[in-house]
């Protein structure tokens, strides 16, 4: 049995064929291993395959937050946005029991923000919701109810999630999505 990864509209896709007497038939029209050619995918204009993108590595930090991811995408009204060069990380403000981080930067024509706010609970810290732009010329929120994130107090956060939005609402009609790949996560909790 051959096992083939295809990424297709956003979604890794296992695909298993076997030989004969199986109930599966090989087509020669597949992906073979290895291969990086999406020509070789298909025999018909019909089928499209597309390669995963490349890694968006990010790196932002203040005096209380400190977020690396080894990639990053975030959708908004189904727009992605990458956090692009021109990320701005806005020193915000940050206490004994909450802090916060905000990165700002112009993407697809629009302003777009990631803002996180975090808080401890007990012996414990959280992102307790985040908020990022709607995608649009005059941008509202798109909201990210919490908890997220959790980890014991002095120590950092690691992982990889999709976070979808709240659901769309009349006050905020636009949904999205934000992605992290190998997350790394702190936050400090002092009195500035």
């Amino acid at each position: 049995m051959r096992i083939r990864a295809v990424w297709l509209a956003g979604l890794t896709l296992m695909v298993a064929s076997c030989g004969s007497g199986t109930g599966f038939e090989e087509r020669p029209d597949t992906i073979q291993p290895g291969s990086t050619d999406s020509a070789a995918a298909s025999s018909t204009d019909s089928e499209a395959v597309h390669k995963e993108p490349p890694p968006n590595p990010v790196a932002w930090s203040n005096e209380w937050v400190r977020l690396e991811a080894d990639d990053f995408r975030l959708v908004a009204d189904g727009v992605e946005f990458l956090g692009n060069d021109t990320a701005r990380v806005w020193i915000w403000r940050g206490d004994s029991t909450r802090a916060e981080l905000v990165v700002q930067w112009q993407e697809n024509g629009v302003r777009m923000a990631l803002d996180m706010v975090f808080e401890v609970v007990g012996n414990a810290w959280h992102c307790a919701y985040m908020h990022t732009y709607d995608g649009q010329a005059d941008y509202d929120n798109i909201w990210y109810t919490g908890p997220f994130f959790e980890s014991p107090l002095g120590r950092p956060f690691t992982g990889s999630l999709t976070i979808p939005s709240d659901p769309p609402d009349a006050a905020y009609p636009y949904a999205g999505e934000i992605r992290f790949v190998n997350l790394r996560l702190s936050a400090s909790f002092k009195d500035s």
